[in-house]
């Protein structure tokens, strides 16, 4: 359940996700040859033995992160009850570095990461029990680089669960996306010491619900978010995006898709002339591409 996939630079291709049961949750890697052939089994990196996952929602907030490091490494990370974990692996799904926050008294959700240019990794995620969205900053081996916990905003109330994702812009610093509360989605720009560099930057907060929004740098000083709306004007979820130069001012907002249907639950991704946007329609899923402007580059498919 709530799997999560990338790739290293020679094609191998990473899946990790939960297979949860009322006895036990065990968190699996496999890696996939380019062309989906399995390379070896499934490995387990963790395990608890109290049933399913101690989360508020069991939605994507506890889906596990995967960040491609050099080398042919990458570090899987995720929160499990009150803990934050991250394991670096090598292409052969060998464990090379592990981080164990310890107890940290507050139950912790979306625990994810981000590679920054000089290195280091920058964590960040939400406490559950506080609403306060928090940061570190890590080396390559899994050891603190910050002066422990970064601040990043507070008292958010969750909405439709805990929710942020955080991408490395093209001049070093990152954004990170994140809900106020069921009708507001933020944004703040840090750099990569951990300095938060902007004021809180609204992406929407219009009348209604908002929710679920995901975030991509691009290539041209540019970051895109995508979200859902839905207004107190509307029946069903409406999909829109936002393209935002690196300082956070707002350059393009556009309707994705509005038909009858809910769209929701989008993930956005880089390409090199743009970018992609997959979103859910009640029980279908399509996928559009967009170039650096926000323009549709051919059909939804």
């Amino acid at each position: 359940n709530f799997a999560s996939i990338d790739t290293l630079s020679n094609g191998t291709v990473i899946v990790a996700g939960w297979d949860s049961n009322s006895l036990n949750s065990n968190l699996l890697v496999q890696l996939l040859q380019p062309n989906g052939l399995e390379l070896g089994n499934p490995i387990n990196i963790f395990s608890r033995t109290k049933g399913v996952l101690e989360t508020g929602l069991l939605d994507y907030s506890i889906r596990p992160n995967i960040t491609r490091l050099t080398e042919e490494k990458y570090v899987i990370s995720w929160a499990d009850s009150q803990k934050n974990f991250a394991k670096v692996l090598n292409g052969n799904n060998e464990l090379i570095h592990n981080y164990d926050s310890g107890n940290l008294g507050y139950t912790s959700q979306n625990f994810s990461s981000v590679a920054l240019q000089n290195g280091n990794l920058f964590f960040s995620w939400i406490d559950e029990t506080s609403g306060n969205l928090s940061a570190l900053i890590l080396d390559s081996n899994l050891n603190e680089v910050s002066p422990g916990e970064i601040g990043i905003d507070t008292g958010l109330e969750g909405g439709d669960g805990y929710y942020q994702q955080v991408t490395q812009l093209s001049n070093n610093h990152v954004a990170i996306v994140y809900p106020k509360n069921q009708n507001d989605i933020y944004c703040k720009i840090i750099d990569a010491s951990g300095n938060v560099v902007s004021q809180r930057i609204t992406v929407e907060a219009e009348n209604g619900v908002n929710r679920y929004a995901s975030i991509a740098s691009m290539s041209n000083d540019t970051f895109v978010v995508s979200y859902s709306t839905y207004s107190d004007s509307q029946t069903a979820y409406d999909l829109y995006f936002q393209i935002f130069d690196n300082q956070g001012n707002s350059l393009n907002k556009a309707l994705v898709n509005d038909l009858s249907n809910n769209q929701d639950q989008s993930r956005v991704v880089n390409t090199p002339d743009g970018f992609f946007l997959s979103y859910r329609d009640n029980n279908d899923f399509f996928a559009q591409r967009f170039d650096l402007e926000g323009n549709e580059i051919g059909s939804v498919l």
